[in-house]
C-alpha cells in the first residue's frame, strides 16, 4: 500500500537495511570500506548526516530513543554526554549533586508547590541513575531488583498479618515497620 501511494518500495528499503547493516557491522562485511572505523564514529556520522538532512545541528543526544524507560534513557543520556567530557569527575561528586538536589527537593516539598516538587524528583532521580552509571550499575536493573525484593517482603507481611488474624489496612506504622523488619530478617530477598 505504501508502494502504491508512492511513499517508498520494498527495494528502496531493502537497500537501505543492508546499507545500514554493511555501515555498522564492518567487522561482519569484509568489503567494507570503515573496516577501521569504531562504532560509536559511526553513529556520530549518521547523527550528523540526518541533522544535517533536517536542517538542524547535529546532538550526541539526538538518537537516544524518547520511548526507552526513563531509567534507561536517563542512564543512556548520562553515557552520551560524559563521552564528551560532561560527568563529575569522581563518584563523591555525584553523591554531593544527589544531596543537592535532595535539599531543593525538600525545600519544594515544604513549600507543597506540586509542580516544583515533581521536577525536583525528577533531577533527583537523574541524579541516582548517573551515579549508578558512575557505579556501573543498571539503573532499570536495580529498580526491578528493588521491585522484586519490595515484592516479596510485602508478601510475606501480607502472610504474617493473615497467620496473625491482623487487619492490614488496621495497622498502626510501627506495626508495619515490625513486621517489616521481620520480613527482612526471614530473608524474604
Amino acid at each position: 500500500m505504501a508502494e502504491e501511494k508512492g511513499w517508498f518500495d520494498f527495494d528502496a528499503v531493502a537497500n537501505a537495511i543492508h546499507d545500514k547493516l554493511v555501515r555498522r557491522h564492518p567487522h561482519v562485511f569484509a568489503e567494507a570500506q570503515f573496516a577501521t572505523a569504531n562504532w560509536e564514529d559511526l553513529k556520530a556520522q549518521e547523527r550528523a548526516a540526518s541533522a544535517k538532512q533536517r536542517g538542524d545541528a547535529a546532538s550526541i543526544l539526538d538518537d537516544i530513543p524518547r520511548a526507552l524507560p526513563a531509567l534507561s534513557r536517563a542512564q543512556k543520556l548520562g553515557k552520551r554526554a560524559s563521552r564528551v567530557g560532561f560527568d563529575w569527575p569522581d563518584v563523591a561528586g555525584i553523591r554531593e549533586k544527589l544531596n543537592e538536589e535532595i535539599a531543593e527537593l525538600d525545600v519544594e516539598i515544604a513549600a507543597a508547590r506540586t509542580e516544583a516538587v515533581a521536577e525536583e524528583l525528577g533531577d533527583a532521580l537523574f541524579t541516582l541513575v548517573n551515579l549508578g552509571r558512575k557505579l556501573d550499575v543498571d539503573a532499570e536493573e536495580a529498580l526491578r531488583s528493588a521491585n522484586a525484593k519490595f515484592t516479596q517482603r510485602f508478601k510475606h507481611m501480607e502472610a504474617l498479618s493473615r497467620e496473625r488474624g491482623m487487619s492490614l489496612e488496621a495497622l498502626s506504622p510501627a506495626e508495619w515497620e515490625a513486621l517489616w523488619v521481620e520480613s527482612k530478617a526471614a530473608g524474604k530477598v
